[in-house]
């Protein structure tokens, strides 16, 4: 994971995400402050640091999404991932094991 960050970094590759994944992100820091494992302020200066990245937010087509959800047995929010995928023929980087096996 490092590896594909630090190539990110140097700029030679890009990211594509779909539109939920800043509601994730901002959603896993607030667990993460909940439970304690992080402070407040470290949440918002990573939220900060999130929404500095150049991400390309694609727009998905959700009639493709839902097909590919029913397809793999996965949610709505999983299938979205999987559809950019397949799209632009790129892989998926998540930590998710399941999400792994789906592709």
């Amino acid at each position: 994971m490092e590896e594909i960050f630090s190539s990110y970094e140097l700029g030679n590759i890009n990211l594509t995400t779909s539109p939920l994944l800043p509601f994730e992100v901002i959603n896993g820091l607030k667990s993460a402050v909940l439970s304690k494992r992080i402070e407040e302020s470290l949440a918002l200066a990573l939220v900060k640091q999130f929404f500095e990245m150049k991400i390309n937010q694609e727009e998905l087509r959700f009639e493709d999404v839902l097909s590919l959800s029913l397809d793999k047995n996965c949610s709505v929010y999983d299938a979205s991932y999987l559809w950019l995928t397949k799209k632009h023929n790129i892989p998926l980087l998540t930590l998710d094991r399941k999400m792994n096996e789906l592709t």
